[in-house]
């Protein structure tokens, strides 16, 4: 189901652990923030140009909430990117696994 949004990713060999709907406040673009095994990447669309942002695991240093709706990334070159998401829950769900995802919480079984 998520091949298209692979081949955007331009990862072979990656696969898809969850996909959440929200907004890369940064670039004021909508899309999809997708969290695999070894990156997490943002795929949009702004008037016809694509916005693809990925970031390997490894690369990531923190994740956390800011207000209700959205959750800051931080990377090792101290680039933070915020997604902001229509409610808390899926904002929740995104969080908990970018957050299990970047070894910050005991991995989950």
């Amino acid at each position: 189901a998520h091949e298209k949004l692979l081949a955007r990713f331009e990862l072979p060999g990656e696969s898809i652990v969850g996909v959440y709907s929200c907004k890369l406040v940064e670039k004021r673009v909508s899309g999809q923030l997708a969290v695999m095994k070894e990156h997490m990447g943002f795929y949009g669309r702004f008037f016809g140009s694509k916005v693809v942002v990925v970031r390997h695991k490894l690369k990531v240093v923190g994740v956390s909430s800011k207000g209700d709706l959205q959750l800051v990334l931080v990377d090792t070159g101290n680039a933070a990117l915020t997604f902001s998401f229509k409610n808390a829950d899926v904002r929740d769900r995104a969080l908990v696994l970018l957050q299990s995802f970047t070894g910050m919480l005991s991995a989950m079984s």
